[in-house]
């Protein structure tokens, strides 16, 4: 047996759509709402700022506004670098 590990990209899913599956049987419910508050205010006016969130700064070249969602809350960073984003993957054991 050959284990990968690579990033699971639909990593989301199961908040978005409140959906248990493989990955996440149990959403954290704090999460599922965050990020569903985010996606639908985003739809909606092109915005993702909404009440469960802490303001989120538009994006900038000059000012690299990002959100990270978990569920021990959120946190905007600002210019996201590599080395940043490294400390934040989330790496899952795969069989291929």
């Amino acid at each position: 047996m050959k284990l990968k590990i690579c990033v699971v990209s639909r990593s989301n899913l199961s908040y978005t759509f409140n959906a248990p599956d493989y990955f996440e049987p149990n959403p954290a419910q704090n999460l599922v709402k965050q990020i569903q508050a985010s996606w639908s205010a985003f739809a909606a006016t092109g915005n993702p700022n909404n009440e469960f969130i802490p303001h989120w700064g538009k994006y900038y070249v000059n000012n690299r506004q990002t959100m990270e969602l978990n569920s021990n809350g959120c946190i905007c960073h600002k210019d996201l670098n590599i080395q940043n984003l490294n400390s934040l993957v989330m790496f899952m054991k795969i069989k291929f």
